[in-house]
């Protein structure tokens, strides 16, 4: 898993926050900040874009999988059904790999093809199978203009 729970304590702190302020900020309750914050959080890639746009860092950077906080600006995420499909193609490999070397089920590609959003512990896994970071997966390029 990954050390979202902390670098978000931290960030939240580097930027004199607390999570009812970070909540507010955000446009979600108290309660899902403090669910953040627990070690063991499995957050949705839509919360992990929101907090790494909040933050202007690279998700990455947000979950402990990287130390480089260079901030620069994202562009907004494709969906991740045809994006996942992008990455699926130019590697090369087919779901019952992906599925046999990790421990996703088809149902997984299933629920992700038909429009559900991945959660972090997902996506961690995927990035490692392909070798990529979870930004390169779920297509967010930095916004160079």
């Amino acid at each position: 898993m990954s050390n979202l729970s902390t670098r978000l304590n931290a960030l939240i702190t580097e930027n004199s926050l607390n999570p009812f302020a970070l909540s507010k900020k955000l446009g979600v309750s108290s309660s899902v900040v403090r669910k953040w914050l627990r070690p063991y959080c499995d957050v949705t890639l839509a919360n992990l874009v929101r907090l790494a746009d909040f933050f202007d860092c690279s998700i990455e950077y947000l979950t402990g999988r990287s130390d480089d906080l260079s901030a620069c600006g994202f562009k907004p995420i494709p969906d991740f059904a045809p994006q996942l499909r992008k990455v699926i193609d130019q590697s090369g490999r087919s779901i019952y790999d992906i599925c046999k070397h990790t421990t996703l089920a088809w149902r997984c590609f299933y629920d992700w093809f038909h429009g559900q959003n991945p959660r972090l512990s997902s996506l961690s896994q995927l990035a490692d199978y392909f070798g990529i970071t979870i930004d390169e997966l779920v297509g967010r390029e930095r916004d160079l203009t």
